[in-house]
């Protein structure tokens, strides 16, 4: 598994720790991140995870993924993006905006596979 962990005015490196999950980790802006930089390190059938307290960075994100035909977005319901599945690890971002009370976005999504 993979995971991008993309902090506020700082580059980041994509690390990897065996899990096969794309993990981007923003409460601000990630501006190292692409999709293309996703879908090289996403393999098929693995998943990309994104979270947001903000809503300009949420409507960013989902203008790149919900239309991109490699991605499938893995809401069924509100609650799906409404609460952090219980295998997302809490990042100190989420739990300052949480504690300032502001609402955090998650965000899944499907690699398909390559044609």
């Amino acid at each position: 598994r993979r995971k991008i962990r993309a902090r506020p005015a700082r580059p980041t490196k994509p690390g990897t720790d065996g899990s096969g999950t794309v993990t981007i980790h923003s409460l601000m802006s990630a501006t190292c991140w692409s999709v293309s930089e996703a879908l090289r390190l996403i393999g098929d059938g693995g998943e990309m995870r994104l979270a947001t307290d903000d809503a300009e960075y949420l409507r960013w994100m989902l203008r790149l993924t919900l239309d991109h035909p490699a991605f499938a977005w893995l809401a069924r319901r509100p609650r799906d993006w409404r609460t952090r599945p219980d295998d997302w690890p809490p990042t100190r971002y989420e739990q300052k905006a949480l504690g300032q009370g502001r609402v955090c976005t998650y965000l899944r999504f499907r690699r398909r596979a390559r044609a």
